[in-house]
Formats: C-alpha cells, structure tokens, sequence
C-alpha cells in the first residue's frame, strides 16, 4: 500500500488481517493513526511508515505489535515521541527515525523494554538533549547513526 495517497487509517482497515507479517504504508500522506490501526495484527514482523507527515505516534498505537521486528519511521514530522512508544515491542530489532524533527530523547523509558534492538537510526533530527541512560537498556546494540 504504500506510494499511494492515503492520508488516515481506519481502525478497521486491518482487522481481519491478523496472519499479515509485513506492512508497507510508506510513501503517503499519513498525518496521523488511530490508536487501534494495528490492533489485530499480532503476527505482523515488519512495519514501513517512513515518508509520510506522521506528527505523533499514540503511546499505544504498537502495543499489540509484539512479534514485531522491524519498525521505519523515518522522513516523518515528528518532534517527541512518548515514553512508552515502544515499550510493548520486545523483539525490535531495527528502529529508524531518521530525518524527522525530534529534539530530545529525554526518557530512560524510551527504549528501556528493547532487549533485542541492535540499529537504531537517529540520523538528521534535531536533537539537542539526550537522556544518560536512554540507551543502558539496549545490550544487543551493533549499530547507532
């Protein structure tokens, strides 16, 4: 679905998708998410939402995601994200937030639950504070930009 024009999605959209494994909505004009997008999809393992006008991100929008593996969010307007964002998603193993506006990660919580993570891409943001211990938690780190 992505390089198309969608700008929302409804919490119905996928909800008898609940085999699905990988989730292209990149490339849209999505300006936000219902918290329940992705409610029924426990198998999903990989989730593209880089290049959209994504502003916020619900803290319990991936809550549901617990099998998944790769999250893109990159090229996207954010300039925060909540503390328990990802907290849920205890097999991450790629984040990409680059080229978006954030200008802190200010919460040890951030990435406290994401055990497995070894990238994180944080490149072309704004940042201009960074928590001490905001990366304590990730022990499987290979690779941060």
């Amino acid at each position: 679905m992505d390089h198309n024009n969608l700008n929302s999605i409804n919490a119905q959209t996928f909800s008898n998708l609940q085999n699905l494994n990988i989730l292209y909505l990149s490339n849209n004009f999505l300006t936000n998410l219902s918290m329940n997008s992705f409610q029924n999809l426990k198998n999903l393992t990989e989730l593209y939402l880089e290049h959209n006008s994504l502003t916020f991100i619900d803290q319990s929008l991936f809550s549901n995601l617990e099998n998944l593996n790769i999250l893109w969010l990159g090229n996207n307007l954010l300039r925060s994200l909540d503390p328990y964002v990802f907290f849920n998603l205890i097999h991450l193993a790629k984040l990409n937030l680059e080229n978006n506006r954030l200008i802190s990660l200010d919460s040890d919580l951030l990435f406290s639950n994401l055990h497995e993570l070894n990238v994180l891409i944080l490149r072309n943001n704004s940042l201009k504070s960074i928590s001490k211990n905001v990366f304590s938690n990730l022990i499987n780190f290979a690779l941060i930009t």
